[in-house]
């Protein structure tokens, strides 16, 4: 035990680079370890941009290909940080924006629903974390505001459509190609998903009818003067939406 803690030592205050990530040799204050061995590169892949980020004194994370037991146990010596699973959430909301296309959210929305901690936690862990990435390029956060209905698009046949600005109070989409992956995907992933983010189908039935009624509202309102070129926007989706249903 005291070889050990010597070692532990003089590994701390080693101040020649020795630890291999992707950028090349860095000292243990500068690596982040995963929260679990990952040799698939998942965090290095998806979240090295936000590093520097989360803390302005790290660079990188180990190098995938040597991550296994032997050399956490190694990495424990020279005390290199080790994430907790609760930090992807921050991970995911500091990566650049013009890195996270529908794939990128899909492979973060799967890690969350298959990861042993992450996938059994509640809505409550995840609210107001920007973590939807919708159809007008905005980022939703989770909510407990309920007023607005997050929904995955209705059909392929109209998938191109946006939610008229008129509509946005009472409904709004994902965005198409991840609803896409969602909804081609694992079904235990779309599931989760759905369920922890309150992601709903798209009802006609009830959402246009509830849109309709905003817009005969402000008609008749005299608080605000209707824009009729988003009223005519909003009479184009529900034209083309029941021309789809019939």
């Amino acid at each position: 035990d005291n070889f050990v803690s010597l070692f532990s030592q003089s590994l701390q205050k080693r101040k020649k680079p020795f630890i291999p990530p992707p950028l090349g040799l860095l000292k243990p204050k500068e690596i982040f370890l995963p929260p679990i061995i990952d040799n698939s590169g998942f965090w290095n892949d998806h979240f090295k941009e936000a590093i520097p980020l989360i803390n302005s004194e790290k660079r990188a994370f180990l190098l995938p290909e040597i991550d296994k037991n032997r050399v956490r146990a190694f990495m424990k010596l020279a005390q290199v940080d080790i994430l907790s699973e609760e930090m992807l959430p921050n991970f995911i909301e500091k990566t650049p924006q013009k890195s996270k296309n529908a794939t990128w959210w899909y492979d973060c929305y799967s890690y969350l629903a298959t990861e042993s901690k992450l996938s059994r936690a509640d809505r409550s862990f995840f609210l107001n974390r920007k973590l939807i990435p919708c159809a007008n390029s905005s980022i939703l956060a989770i909510s407990e505001n309920n007023d607005c209905i997050i929904c995955l698009p209705p059909t392929e046949e109209i998938s191109d459509l946006s939610v008229p600005e008129y509509f946005s109070q009472i409904f709004i989409f994902i965005d198409n190609e991840l609803a896409s992956l969602l909804l081609n995907g694992k079904d235990t992933i779309r599931s989760w998903i759905l369920d922890r983010f309150q992601i709903s189908r798209f009802e006609s039935t009830d959402l246009l009818p509830r849109a309709i009624r905003k817009i005969i509202l402000q008609i008749f309102s005299s608080e605000n003067q209707m824009d009729y070129i988003k009223l005519k926007q909003g009479w184009i989706f529900i034209k083309k939406h029941v021309k789809i249903d019939l």
